[in-house]
């Protein structure tokens, strides 16, 4: 009945018993197992075995329960062992580095040993004062008394004897390792309270601090051989970045005088003694490279930032004194401008300095920004300076940590903010983020780009975060802000790139900008004048001349803006989707049908005002030879929509599409809207005619890709349609004289009609799922808008829709039939029996899907369609659903589809 004993239990007991044996023996001297013996045997074990008794060994410790921990002495037992471990491949001398081979077996000691500390009440103190003996006085020892002892840790091999061993110590680069390491131990135990834990670490704070207050101290001396140069330093700000964050040290901690100078007691008095924040901003603003290297900025940085993120002291008088003293030091000393300076001279190099040192720049000044902007203390407009200087440097992502900066600014009053710091500050972050969100010259495209300068995921994030400080900073410069960015292209000469730029900064704000145009003031009519010329200027460009990137964001810049044509530019709107057709044609197909859209329903009433007086002219040169035509509008529909089919993909024709059927239905006069609804359906129904021919006659050639192409193509234009049919709403469409009471899209409808019948008889057809489902969405589309026309064909249409639903198992046929029962479901007893009849035959189909050939998980959308389709239902059809012979099975079907879904399919589960 005992528990099992693994090879290591056996071991410590194995351990336990001889190291007692040793202590009760007459020989002995209140030393269990002494250092020597334990060395001879640590020499002649092989590393290899050495390497997995130890990987046993912190496994075991990690994962054994607090009710079965070790005692006192297993632990007393195991930490001798470790310890001669740590001596042993530190170096018998204690000052010397251990080997490199020997670093992986060494760091896994010092997390084995602080793994046993951290679960010892009071052991991290005694560790520490284990690691560091011999290599600091007694006077910082001391901090370490109020921490407790533990009489496991206090008895190994004699810690405090081990002082004057020369052979029991380790070398300060392990000492450092153990400090470093003990955070992270903390943080994994989930065996021992945290109040102990963290009552353990806040006791060793302040010797922690004296500890790497020695190190950078020694390293302004230039004494670096004694502490292992570089890699000593960079482990006690390891050490720092490692307890800052647990314990809460302060700016106000690290700016106080250390308990003593551990580098020479004797010649610097206390009242002199340099504190760890002088330490740092020394570290921080050498002036070469060869003094600091990058590597150690780096870790200088990262220590420094999480004291000044920590806000346990925010208020205090001493934190104000030592952000006065960060600040002052920028000027003085070179504090952050003189690495900065070094490691942007030094190419790929320092690269990672400068990001780090962007970020703990951004963070003083995100942290302390009501200092910064009131300007009052030296170093305020310097360190200004310096991140507008970040905001355009060559590293990207070094650009991103600023400009949380500028938005904290602008949260201060402008009352509270130097003079400095309104309007001329925000005037250079525009100009700074004109550079910096502008692309490099030789950049083509994303996929294109083989150079790998450029992070899209870095480069895609600052302009989001940028987007944000342009909205607010449009409000304090108003029509300064459209000035600056206005001026900046205005010039014949200038780039591709700062032209994308300029007009990446004006459609940021183009919906604060256009709100403003709308009121209709002196300021905001400036604001649209330089607009409209701008506009103008970028319509008479050349397109070929131009980079892909600026068709790009000429369109976006035409389609965001159109409220300001409407009113400003409103004789012009044809020669803007004249422009916009050019772009199609010229390869940017998405960005221009985005912008099609935007112009036709942000300028609609213009283009109304157009085709009137386009027809009123016509009408009244009766008898009179002219060229004028009274469908201008039409003509100019017609032409986009034939363009976009052929050089378009889907997305972009349903835009057209959809921009133009909803300017259609607001044509005041019948004849208007009839022919531009058949100017916009006519190419659709040509193209659908001709891929469906297409097909038709070559569908048995081994030509599949012309044949794929073909469908794609036949999709496309049934997807353009049917936007075209959701969106020619008649309730929405203007009173006027000559309109009629049925549809307007009979006539329309009439000429695709046909076409779309031989698709759905089509065998071919039938058996491509993506043409069936756009075939499914028009006659759902056309169910939903135009019932009056769609009732005579319905009984042919439902049985067409069954027979594919049986077939397939297209969620779109159940698409289809939850219309049919919103528009058809509360018409008579006789359709509730057929509608009751539909949704059995259905879930039987349905349910023998999910349980016999596919899982509900692996077609969320179907159970999507089917759970939507039941819940029309019972909304519009209730006794359909009760009377339905498979009443039960739905509901258990969604019961059991809870347990399998996740997604838009769980939620239909949850609405039914």
């Amino acid at each position: 009945q005992q528990p099992p004993i693994d090879v290591v239990e056996q071991a410590i007991i194995a351990h336990q018993e001889s190291a007692h044996a040793a202590a009760t023996s007459p020989s002995s001297q209140a030393v269990a197992i002494s250092i020597p013996n334990q060395l001879h045997v640590l020499r002649t074990t092989s590393s290899g075995v050495r390497t997995l008794l130890l990987t046993l060994l912190n496994t075991k410790i990690r994962h054994s329960p607090s009710s079965v921990s070790p005692t006192e002495n297993v632990v007393a037992s195991l930490l001798d062992s470790v310890w001669c471990g740590l001596v042993y491949l530190s170096g018998t001398d204690g000052v010397g580095e251990p080997d490199v081979a020997s670093g992986g077996e060494i760091n896994s000691l010092c997390s084995t040993v602080c793994a046993l500390a951290v679960r010892t009440k009071g052991g991290v103190p005694m560790l520490l004062q284990m690691a560091f003996a011999g290599a600091v006085n007694a006077e910082s020892l001391s901090s370490l008394s109020g921490g407790g002892n533990s009489s496991a840790f206090g008895s190994v091999s004699g810690a405090s004897g081990r002082q004057d061993n020369k052979n029991g110590r380790l070398g300060p680069i392990v000492a450092l390792k153990i400090m470093a390491r003990i955070p992270a131990e903390a943080a994994e135990c989930s065996t021992c309270p945290v109040a102990d834990i963290e009552a353990d670490m806040l006791a060793c704070v302040g010797f922690v601090l004296d500890v790497v207050c020695m190190v950078l101290n020694q390293l302004q001396q230039q004494e670096q051989q004694r502490i292992g140069a570089n890699d000593g330093t960079k482990l006690a700000l390891q050490v720092l970045s490692n307890w800052a964050g647990p314990c809460h040290i302060t700016l106000t901690q690290i700016s106080s005088v250390p308990l003593s100078s551990l580098a020479d007691p004797t010649s610097i008095p206390k009242q002199q003694r340099p504190s760890l924040l002088d330490m740092l901003i020394s570290v921080l603003s050498q002036p070469t490279s060869q003094s600091v290297p990058f590597d150690v900025v780096v870790a200088a940085s990262e220590a420094l930032m999480v004291p000044v993120l920590d806000g346990a002291d925010f208020g205090t008088p001493t934190r104000l004194q030592a952000s006065v003293a960060l600040l002052g030091a920028i000027p003085s000393r070179g504090f952050l401008l003189n690495p900065i300076k070094v490691a942007t001279e030094a190419v790929w190099e320092g690269d990672e300095a400068v990001r780090s040192l962007s970020n703990l720049a951004s963070t003083i000044a995100a942290e302390e920004v009501d200092l910064v902007a009131e300007g009052a203390v030296p170093g305020c407009l310097e360190l200004v300076d310096i991140l507008l200087g970040l905001q355009v440097h060559r590293v990207h992502s070094a650009a991103i940590a600023p400009l949380e900066t500028w938005l904290a600014v602008q949260d201060v009053p402008p009352s509270d903010r130097h003079p400095n710091f309104s309007a001329p500050l925000f005037g250079r972050v525009v100009q700074a983020l004109l550079l910096r969100a502008s692309y490099p010259r030789d950049f083509v495209s994303w996929e294109e780009d083989e150079t790998d300068t450029l992070d899209r995921q870095e480069f895609d994030e600052m302009r989001r975060l940028a987007s944000d400080i342009l909205t607010s900073t449009y409000y304090l410069l108003r029509v300064d802000y459209i000035d600056v960015i206005v001026s900046s292209v205005s010039g014949r000469q200038s780039s591709w790139e700062a032209m994308e730029s300029a007009l990446w900064c004006l459609c940021a704000v183009s919906r604060d900008i256009v709100d403003e145009v709308k009121k209709n003031t002196d300021e905001s009519n400036k604001a649209a004048k330089k607009l409209v010329g701008l506009a103008q200027q970028l319509c008479a460009s050349d397109i070929q001349r131009q980079h892909v990137l600026v068709r790009e964001a000429v369109a976006t810049f035409l389609g965001k803006y159109s409220p300001i044509w409407n009113i400003h530019l409103s004789d012009s709107i044809l020669d803007i989707l004249a422009k916009l057709k050019a772009y199609v044609e010229s390869g940017t197909a998405q960005a221009a049908a985005k912008a099609t859209r935007q112009v036709l329903l942000g300028c609609s009433k213009s283009l109304i005002l157009i085709s009137q007086r386009a027809h009123q002219a016509h009408a009244g040169a009766v008898g009179t030879p002219t060229r004028t035509t009274p469908y201008v509008v039409s003509v100019a529909l017609g032409t986009m929509m034939e363009t976009v089919l052929s050089r378009g993909e889907e997305e972009s024709v349903r835009l057209v599409a959809e921009g133009s059927a909803r300017l259609c239905v607001q044509l005041r006069d019948w004849p208007l809207v009839q022919h531009s609804l058949c100017a916009v359906v006519d190419p659709i129904r040509t193209r659908l005619s001709l891929a469906f021919e297409h097909i038709q006659e070559h569908h048995q050639q081994q030509d599949q890709a012309r044949l794929e192409s073909c469908f794609h193509s036949l999709s496309s234009c049934l997807g353009a349609f049917e936007e075209v049919c959701r969106f020619c709403d008649v309730s929405t469409a203007s009173s006027g004289d000559g309109m009629p009471k049925h549809h307007p899209l009979v006539e329309a409808l009439t000429a695709v009609w046909p076409v779309i019948t031989d698709i759905s008889l089509s065998q071919t057809c039938r058996s491509h799922e993506s043409t069936m489902t756009a075939v499914l969405a028009v006659h759902s589309a056309l169910l939903s808008n135009t019932p009056e026309l769609m009732a005579p064909h319905f009984p042919a249409t439902v049985t067409f829709i069954v027979k594919l639903y049986e077939d397939q198992n297209n969620s779109a046929a159940l698409d289809y039939v939850a219309a049919a029962v919103e528009q058809f479901g509360s018409a008579g007893s006789g359709e509730v029996a057929s509608f009751s009849d539909l949704l059995a035959h259905l879930t039987r189909c349905t349910t023998s899907y999910l349980t016999t050939s596919r899982r509900p998980r692996d077609c969320p959308s179907l159970v999507e369609a089917y759970l939507e389709m039941c819940r029309r239902y019972l909304l519009y059809c209730p006794h359909a659903l009760v009377a339905c012979p498979e009443f039960s099975s739905i509901f258990a079907l969604a019961v059991g589809c809870l347990g399998e879904c996740s997604g838009n399919d769980c939620r239909a589960a949850l609405l039914l």
